[in-house]
């Protein structure tokens, strides 16, 4: 699966974004530019890292600073497994 696909996924059904906000185009977008603030990022980052097989120990000081392209990084470094399919990273939301 892409992973921006899977990001926009994840904050789709883990997130109570505005009615301005915006999917993931890029591995450069911001999360302030997504319409999502420190929370949403901690739902999204649960989410991932379960469906990941990832410790729930990832941490950024400023989510201003965080890219999507930072959070997939991270995903591929420490991962120990891959969603099956859209369903299986759904049970995880």
């Amino acid at each position: 699966m892409d992973f921006l696909e899977v990001f926009n996924i994840v904050i789709a059904h883990t997130t109570s974004r505005a009615d301005n906000a915006k999917d993931a185009t890029s591995f450069d977008d911001g999360m302030p530019d997504l319409g999502l603030d420190s929370l949403d990022m901690v739902m999204v980052v649960a989410v991932l890292t379960d469906a990941y097989g990832i410790p729930q120990d990832m941490r950024f000081d400023d989510v201003n600073r965080v890219t999507v392209g930072t959070i997939q990084n991270y995903i591929n470094d420490n991962k120990t497994r891959e969603p099956d399919s859209i369903e299986h990273l759904l049970e995880y939301t």
